[in-house]
């Protein structure tokens, strides 16, 4: 399967996840996370990467079947995590594609500088459900 494929396949990954949590469960997440802190809620984001990997790597039937699925806290949380990690993914396959020699090596490190941008952009915590985000440096995903 070409790169881009996979490029593809992530980003519906991450509109998979968004999709997993109505706008009720958005509202109660934003409330939970401003109830937290924003170090409190990053340092819960750093610790529970693996079980946000692991949701990542599931279907949407065998996600059901997780046990914190069924915590609609975790899974509020969880779901937040593992759609940033999706996105990242889709950041870096993309890179990959567009990637190869071609150009003057001043050229191609201006591009590759580009597409490093656009990792770090995605790595930003961003809001990608309806409502206001729970902190006011995250951006509103469109």
């Amino acid at each position: 399967m070409e790169m881009v494929n996979y490029e593809r396949w992530a980003w519906g990954i991450a509109q998979e996840l968004q999709a997993s949590l109505s706008t009720a469960d958005a509202a109660t997440l934003s409330a939970e996370l401003r109830a937290m802190g924003r170090d409190a809620w990053l340092a819960w984001a750093d610790e529970n990467r693996k079980a946000a990997f692991d949701l990542l790597s599931r279907t949407p039937a065998a996600r059901e079947r997780l046990r914190a699925w069924s915590d609609p806290t975790l899974r509020r949380r969880l779901v937040l995590v593992a759609h940033r990690q999706a996105r990242l993914a889709a950041a870096l396959l993309s890179a990959t594609n567009h990637l190869g020699p071609g150009g003057s090596y001043r050229a191609e490190c201006v591009h590759a500088a580009r597409l490093a941008e656009d990792i770090l952009s995605e790595a930003e915590w961003q809001w990608p459900f309806e409502g206001s985000p729970p902190f006011v440096d995250w951006l509103m995903m469109s």
